[in-house]
């Protein structure tokens, strides 16, 4: 009977074990970070005339826009989106020519330098443009609007960074009114 046990557990052992080392599912390179823009094409214009028409009409109905403010708020939003279009496009050439510039084991301090201040250059003219457009909306708007539009803008940020860029979220519920 001992025979028997120690022989099952010479042989199960082994198994055991080289099951388990089986079982490990094998090492894989995790794939190189991407930007979504370098993958991703851009939406066709149809599209983001369609975006910028559903946050038009949404911040008409939220901050109670006039049909005037409402036109200048297509308008404002249609030179921002162009702007940005460009400006992406500008920055993945940038990109293209840092990595080519790093691979280059010959370039010097001087080339990498620029290509830091090009690159400095390039953020600050993005962002400024956002500022831009920023106080062009709020310039059309009253000081209620403006404060609404804040909001609303940090909603939608919200929900963009959950995935959910086709609803934007509706303002946060108002907690139960008591009847006096």
């Amino acid at each position: 009977m001992k025979k028997i046990f120690l022989s099952l557990i010479v042989l199960l052992v082994p198994v055991i074990l080289l099951s388990q080392g089986i079982s490990k599912p094998p090492m894989v390179q995790p794939p190189p970070l991407v930007e979504d823009e370098d993958i991703a094409p851009p939406p066709p214009p149809e599209e983001r005339e369609n975006a910028r028409i559903f946050l038009a009409y949404k911040m008409k109905e939220r901050l109670k826009l006039t049909e005037e403010q409402t036109i200048k708020v297509l308008e404002i939003l249609k030179e921002g989106d162009e702007f940005r279009m460009k400006h992406k496009e500008k920055m993945a050439e940038l990109r293209r020519k840092c990595y080519d510039l790093l691979k280059n084991e010959k370039a010097n301090d001087a080339e990498l330098k620029r290509m830091v201040e090009e690159m400095k250059k390039m953020r600050v003219e993005g962002e400024a443009k956002m500022d831009e457009t920023e106080s062009k909306l709020l310039s059309i708007l009253t000081p209620r609007q403006q404060l609404e539009w804040m909001l609303f803008k940090k909603e939608l940020q919200k929900g963009e960074r959950r995935g959910e860029r086709n609803c934007p979220p509706q303002p946060p519920p108002q907690g139960k009114r008591g009847r006096n």
